[in-house]
């Protein structure tokens, strides 16, 4: 099964050159495959009782599960927001989201915002790349693929540094 992003940069990567495509059109179709995805692994994580399962009923599995609702407390729109971007991160995230307890409405609000701004991102990613590889259509996917990783990269290093850096400063405060 291939990653969300490289099926859409892959399809906006032919938009320039092929009729009947239409770069909206993707966009709002990712945008719906992001959202309804979400949705399903947020509410496969509020169903499920984890809380009842062998694995988190020990101390450590307990700890884990406060250590997580402690940073959606704290910070779970920042989590959820850049979680988009990340490869992993969005499914971890929305199943941690459901499964703490996040608020569903607070929840689909971001999830909306950070779905649209991933769907316009990555059609656009994929059609800048379309246009620089016009003669090698699989040479323009996987830059624009790379380009997609190295994004999602720096943005979860850059969390984590605003996250390191906040936390050392309420250490100090």
């Amino acid at each position: 099964m291939f990653p969300s992003e490289t099926v859409v940069i892959a399809l906006a990567s032919l938009i320039l050159t092929q009729d009947g495509l239409d770069p909206w059109a993707l966009i709002l179709v990712a945008f719906t495959g992001a959202i309804v995805g979400d949705v399903v692994t947020y509410t496969i994580g509020r169903t499920l009782n984890v809380k009842q399962w062998r694995l988190t009923r020990g101390p450590k599995g307990s700890n884990g599960l406060a250590q997580a609702e402690r940073r959606f407390r704290s910070r779970g729109s920042s989590l959820v927001l850049m979680a988009r971007f990340i490869p992993v991160g969005r499914t971890i995230v929305s199943l941690g989201a459901g499964t703490v307890h996040y608020p569903s409405r607070k929840f689909l609000i971001l999830i909306s915002i950070s779905a649209s701004v991933w769907a316009l991102y990555t059609v656009g990613i994929g059609m800048i790349a379309g246009q620089w590889f016009e003669d090698d259509r699989l040479l323009g996917v996987t830059v624009a693929t790379l380009i997609a990783a190295t994004a999602g990269v720096l943005i979860d290093r850059v969390g984590q540094r605003l996250t390191t850096n906040t936390r050392q400063r309420r250490a100090h405060a």
